[in-house]
């Protein structure tokens, strides 16, 4: 999924480092989980993961990532499979998803196509519908909510945020809404995924965790703005007052800020982060853009421990409004060993 700061192109990085510290079975806390794909690197690799964020999109994705294996009575009764099926046969219909970002709505917004976002009013809102009926669990409405995210992920007409949508149909865009199985992954430790503000470490009640991976905002740029639209379809629209902001139609969540987006509270949040979390081993990943310094930020985990230094050059994630001027940057993995 395209997502600022995503560790797709570092996985063997993290997951390298990781593996120099702890054992190949060490459960593993992946604090801000993002997208979820260090997660499910991590359980590909072995490890039990727990994965949590503080938006219910990152929950969604880690249900498809984390929480189900061959085992589990979902899977081993073909119930996902015939779900999964009975979706991708549903019939569109227009409702909150095409009124506010399809071009057929009355602003006109090119979010999604028209068929495509008559298909996701009808696949969240069947979801919505069994899970208040008693048809579905919530691990199983979670998992279905996620698979459409990623098949969102795939027709959506934007460069990979949803601050705005292109003025041209991208070619992708234009591909019908499709439902993957593939998407859902079963191989692996079973892990668990939480919502919640990663400073509220203690009410999270992790457990057992060997090592806390976090790889929280870097700079201004609020997650709850910038993915808006998959974060609203992650939570539903039913019994909620939403309304769509000018052109963009944004819709603001103000919960969501993150502590480490704001130049004035990042140093107290990562402070409260040392100070809340007590796993023996705890892997900080940071930008060398990032609202505190490096240095600093060595200063500040060194007063719980020794802290290693390990960094690598990757291309930079650009969307539709930056230049291009500085292709690369440099992510920083800041290991602590609690003394």
């Amino acid at each position: 999924m395209r997502y600022y700061g995503g560790k797709g192109k570092l996985l063997s990085f993290i997951q390298g480092t990781i593996s120099n510290v702890v054992p190949d079975s060490a459960r593993i806390l992946d604090l801000f989980s993002g997208t979820g794909v260090v997660g499910l690197q991590l359980r590909k690799s072995g490890h039990p993961v727990h994965a949590n964020d503080i938006l219910e999109l990152s929950d969604c994705l880690n249900h498809t990532n984390l929480v189900f294996d061959r085992q589990s009575p979902t899977i081993k009764s073909g119930k996902a499979s015939d779900l999964v099926n009975m979706l991708n046969s549903t019939k569109g219909f227009h409702d909150f998803v095409t009124e506010s970002y399809s071009p057929i709505g009355s602003v006109g917004r090119m979010y999604f196509s028209a068929e495509n976002a008559k298909k996701i009013d009808a696949i969240r809102t069947k979801i919505h519908h069994l899970f208040i009926a008693g048809e579905l669990t919530k691990p199983e409405e979670r998992m279905l909510v996620g698979l459409l995210l990623k098949g969102i992920n795939r027709v959506s007409n934007t460069t990979g945020t949803y601050g705005a949508y292109l003025k041209n149909w991208d070619p992708r865009a234009e591909k019908p809404l499709v439902l993957d199985p593939k998407d859902l992954h079963l191989d692996g430790p079973l892990g668990y995924s939480t919502v919640g503000d990663a400073l509220d470490f203690e009410n999270l009640q992790f457990t057992n965790i060997e090592i806390t991976y976090c790889d929280p905002p870097y700079n201004s740029r609020d997650y709850s703005s910038n993915y808006f639209l998959p974060e609203v379809i992650a939570m539903g629209w039913f019994d909620k007052e939403l309304t769509p902001k000018g052109k963009t139609g944004t819709i603001s969540l103000p919960t969501k800020k993150s502590k480490f987006s704001s130049s004035r509270t990042v140093i107290e949040a990562f402070s409260g982060l040392l100070q809340n979390t007590n796993t023996p081993f705890l892997l900080i990943s940071y930008n060398d853009e990032g609202l505190i310094s490096i240095p600093s930020l060595v200063e500040i985990m060194s007063q719980a421990g020794r802290v290693r230094e390990f960094t690598q050059e990757h291309k930079r994630f650009r969307s539709i409004n930056q230049d291009g001027t500085r292709i690369k940057t440099k992510e920083h993995l800041l290991l602590l060993e609690r003394t």
